[in-house]
């Protein structure tokens, strides 16, 4: 059976035509020239009958017969085609009804506009009906046009069409309620990790690969930035309110690939302060350090968050990311339930020497701006949060903000802190989240980061990603995506501290693997299941 590809590739109209030609062969059904799936240009007659499941016309056409000699009549008696949710099994069930005197032996193909599906062999005695069952996996949402052909001895006996109505999934949006993300039927804790390979196009050709890498390992949730980074090799914001189509394009696949394996997005808008990587003219990004470069009402990274010029290139890029419509899904980004949480940047903050200082009132302009485009959609600051980095309680507050955003990396490669604070530092975060502000606490980024050895898998890095995420899990952290996961070949001479890579680095995954299965045991909602 052939489905929508994470890459959204359906070959058109011709490679579903060439698909259903290639079927009649197999089926050893000649397909006959001047003779087209609906019925052949001889066609003389058509009846509309609703059909069973969704009460819209199927339409049958049945070749006219020359000869009185005695044969099979066939007749498309029933297409019945229930509602089915995105990507979800569904099934399309065709009744083929033989009024002759002999019996028909013939080949029923069904396919879509745009995509050719699948086709069953069937064999009805004279007298008789019998069932063919096609199934199908399908994305866009609405009325989706479906046709069927019943072929035999080389001509198009009968054919039918109708609509296969695809509901929107994931069926709940996640929700706030006091300290605890809910969805649908309960509270649920989300445990996760970014995906590097969702990042950018030429980290992503086997967007299913590792999607299917992650999802083995049961992550509810996948942190992905909502723009190009600037080591990705594409831009997706090239110059102001100038905006790249290619890089929407495989953004749709990421949230398809995602959608699939019923995992939920998490995504910042922006690259914050400091926006990691070499930032030049020929290497952009949405960032703040390039909307600066940019404005002329700004000079310093500190004066983004003060600049109206800056601010103007902020909400254009905001508005085209969470207004797309997705090509494969035909879902705006903010009416899709599978990306569960906007964060206004990633690691948004003052640059010296102003670290510290509140940015509240750009985040309750930026905020409400993105509440005003997409009230549906959790919203979070992306912020490193707290350990000096921003005004942590303040910032948190803005009305617009509806969970808590910290990150942690409290290793030797990042703050180095004395062994004895690290849990204590994490509680206390956890505390003001949920006691001083009121919140679900989101922990975007975590790691135990360590110097990169040829000798990995990094005892050490697991032994403390999992003491951190005991406390996590203890005390009711909504969601935790640990930073990072690449499902690529380790490097021979080179391992970033912070990356786990997938299959091989089997000590951290397994870490990972075992916190995120814990939080799905505790999740009462049905929105996230335990797996055995």
């Amino acid at each position: 059976m052939t489905r929508d590809g994470d890459d959204g590739g359906d070959g058109g109209a011709d490679g579903a035509r060439r698909r259903f030609l290639a079927a009649l062969a197999a089926a050893g059904v000649p397909a006959v020239a001047g003779c087209n799936q609906s019925g052949g240009e001889s066609t003389d007659t058509a009846t509309d009958e609703p059909t069973e499941a969704t009460g819209t016309p199927a339409t049958e056409t049945t070749e006219p017969t020359e000869t009185t000699e005695p044969g099979p009549s066939v007749r498309i008696a029933e297409l019945s085609a229930p509602p089915v949710g995105q990507y979800r099994p569904g099934t399309i069930d065709v009744t083929v009804a033989n009024d002759g005197e002999e019996r028909f032996d013939g080949l029923v193909a069904v396919e879509f506009t745009d995509e050719f599906v699948d086709s069953r062999a069937v064999e009805v005695p004279a007298g008789e009906t019998a069932e063919a069952t096609v199934e199908f996996e399908r994305g866009r949402v609405g009325d989706n046009a479906v046709s069927v052909a019943v072929r035999g001895d080389g001509e198009t006996i009968a054919s039918a069409t109708g609509t296969v109505t695809v509901t929107p999934y994931p069926e709940h949006d996640v929700d706030v309620d006091g300290t605890d993300l809910v969805c649908g039927d309960g509270v649920v804790y989300f445990g996760g990790s970014s995906l590097a390979n969702a990042f950018s196009p030429d980290r992503g050709d086997d967007l299913a690969t590792a999607f299917d890498a992650i999802a083995d390992r049961g992550v509810a949730s996948v942190r992905v930035f909502g723009f190009a980074p600037s080591w990705a090799r594409i831009d997706s914001m090239p110059g102001p309110e100038t905006y790249n189509d290619a890089w929407f394009e495989f953004f749709d696949r990421v949230v398809v690939a995602a959608k699939r394996r019923d995992i939920r997005l998490f995504v910042p808008l922006i690259n914050g302060n400091p926006a990691y990587g070499p930032i030049g003219e020929e290497n952009l990004s949405v960032n703040v350090p390039q909307f600066v470069r940019w404005a002329d009402d700004a000079e310093t990274r500190s004066d983004f968050f003060d600049s109206d010029e800056c601010m103007a290139m902020f909400e254009g890029w905001v508005e085209r990311l969470v207004t797309h419509e997705n090509h494969l899904t035909g879902v705006e980004y903010r009416n899709d339930p599978t990306i569960a949480m906007w964060e206004l940047g990633n690691e948004i903050q003052m640059s010296p020497p102003r670290v510290g200082e509140s940015i509240r009132p750009w985040i309750e302009q930026a905020g409400s701006f993105v509440k005003g485009l997409d009230d549906r959609t959790l919203l979070t600051t992306g912020s490193y949060g707290h350990q000096g980095r921003n005004a942590f309680v303040d910032e948190a507050s803005a009305d617009p903000i509806d969970v808590v955003s910290i990150h942690y990396y409290p290793g030797p490669s990042h703050y180095d802190l004395p062994e004895d604070e690290v849990i204590p530092t994490l509680e206390a975060a956890i505390e003001t989240a949920h006691e001083e502000i009121g919140k679900p606490l989101y922990v975007g980024e975590y790691n135990w980061g360590v110097q990169p050895e040829d000798s990995a898998p990094y005892e050490e890095r697991a032994e403390w990603v999992g003491r951190l995420q005991d406390v996590m899990a203890e005390r009711n952290v909504a969601a935790t995506n640990y930073w990072t996961v690449a499902v690529e070949e380790r490097p021979t001479s080179y391992h970033k501290h912070s990356t786990a890579y997938a299959p091989a680095e089997s000590t951290t995954l397994d870490v990972v693997e075992s916190h995120v299965r814990r939080l799905r045991e505790r999740s009462p909602s049905s929105c996230i299941e335990a797996e055995d």
